[in-house]
């Protein structure tokens, strides 16, 4: 850490590389960004907690901000309006499944034009930290993610009791032996669903997410070249092909509960399911109304997931490029990181911002750390038109009204007119790729 540092502004400021930077974190007038939470955009509504990291940006880093509502899941159209008409905010937050076309339509600054135009800060812990995740906002060699403002693994979440009642190895067992993937994992659906004597029905296992399926076996829909400068659909590959299997095989057999039976999250809550594949943040929110024994192991992967990679979330920090204070909201984003540092007590609540991390134990944290930093997440799931195309995908092959084939017959041409939408913006910025 700096030397010029004492412990306390360590604590409140991170691992500051010069006292240039320290003097402009502090100094760091007002933005806007915006809320999905309507009760912060009148102080007079803010929660406790909030309030109290308002003051904390105030008292520090000479931070006001300005918060503007909008609504959850409209995050990027909103935005893409709002720049349009000269009303964006000074920075967003971009989930990784949508922000390619915030760097597309070059209304975000790439980090090399932040330090062109001459902002500090850029070496911070808060952003360097995480560059295993922030490479994934790149576009050509250009990345546009400043840092990354909240990531969530998924977990695969056990009801050890429902397993031990009916003397069904459990995914406990499996991974303790190095041998927990998808295939077990499948075997672990296929012993315990059942039908018991009153009718009452026992599932195997549900996912928060179709889209997890995929990353899980290292495959997405849609995906970049490999010099990142044009989007390709990916939807035919065989890696692809296995994961839609998994997920057909999961309905098909009656492991996971149909859309008209209901929610994964309310049958694994009541004690009628197994496993419950979720993102861990969100998860530690729901286990508190649990009656029954449960612990956690690493979602399981695919034969083809080669990489490791993990099913999750994550959005990512960018600098809007109509900011008249592009280096307040550089120190935004390292402010909030020092403070969920401090709020949480440890590095590794400031590297994955696991919110309710109080919720697990510390062999469970440790399981969900790992997962976290090989995060990996399908492209442009929820966004626009090609949002509604996937889930008419998924529900065709998971309502079996469709094969795999007959569904990707049915859809690719409409996958693949979207990208060409958003070729002809990549190709603006690459003509000669």
């Amino acid at each position: 850490a700096a030397s010029f540092l004492t412990d306390e502004q360590k604590r409140i400021y991170g691992d500051v590389k010069d006292a240039n930077t320290f003097q402009a974190l502090q100094s760091s007038g007002t933005i806007t960004m915006y809320t999905m939470y309507a009760d912060q955009v009148n102080s007079a509504d803010w929660r406790d907690e909030f309030r109290e990291e308002m003051d904390f940006y105030k008292e520090n880093y000479g931070l006001t901000i300005k918060w503007k509502y909008q609504a959850y899941g409209d995050d990027l159209s909103k935005f893409l309006v709002d720049y349009a008409n000269g009303d964006a905010p000074d920075g967003t937050l971009t989930s990784y499944r949508r922000w390619p076309r915030a760097g597309t339509r070059q209304v975000v600054y790439s980090v090399d034009e932040l330090e062109n135009l001459g902002v500090v800060g850029l070496d911070h812990p808060a952003f360097t930290a995480k560059e295993c995740l922030t490479s994934k906002y790149t576009i050509g060699n250009d990345r546009y993610a400043v840092g990354i403002y909240y990531t969530t693994p998924s977990i695969c979440a056990v009801n050890v009791d429902l397993f031990d009642t009916y003397k069904v190895k459990s995914p406990l067992a499996y991974y303790a032996e190095g041998n927990w993937n998808m295939d077990t994992y499948m075997k672990c659906c296929k012993d315990l669903t059942r039908t018991l004597s009153d009718g009452t029905k026992i599932w195997g296992s549900a996912w928060r997410d179709h889209t997890y399926y995929l990353v899980a076996n290292d495959a997405r829909l849609v995906d970049w070249n490999a010099d990142r400068t044009r989007l390709m659909l990916t939807m035919r590959d065989t890696k692809c092909i296995k994961a839609l299997e998994y997920f057909r095989d999961s309905f098909v057999n009656g492991y996971s509960p149909s859309a008209e039976e209901g929610g994964g999250s309310t049958y694994f809550r009541l004690g009628r399911m197994g496993m419950f594949i979720h993102d861990a943040n969100n998860y530690a929110q729901l286990c508190s109304n649990y009656t029954f024994n449960w612990e956690i192991v690493p979602t399981p992967l695919g034969p083809d997931n080669v990489s490791g990679q993990i099913p999750g979330e994550m959005s990512g920090c960018a600098v809007v490029n109509s900011t008249k204070n592009p280096q307040g909201v550089v120190n935004f984003y390292i402010a909030h990181d020092q403070w969920i540092n401090i709020h949480n007590g440890t590095d590794q609540g400031a590297f994955y911002n696991l919110t309710y991390q109080s919720a697990y134990s510390e062999q469970q944290l440790a399981t969900i750390y790992d997962s976290a930093s090989r995060i990996g997440v399908d492209l442009y799931w929820g966004c626009g038109n090609i949002g509604n195309i996937q889930w008419n995908f998924w529900n065709n092959i998971k309502g079996e009204k469709q094969t795999i084939k007959e569904a990707m017959d049915t859809y690719e041409p409409l996958f693949q007119a979207e990208l060409d939408a958003e070729n002809e913006y990549l190709a603006r910025m690459f003509p000669q790729a």
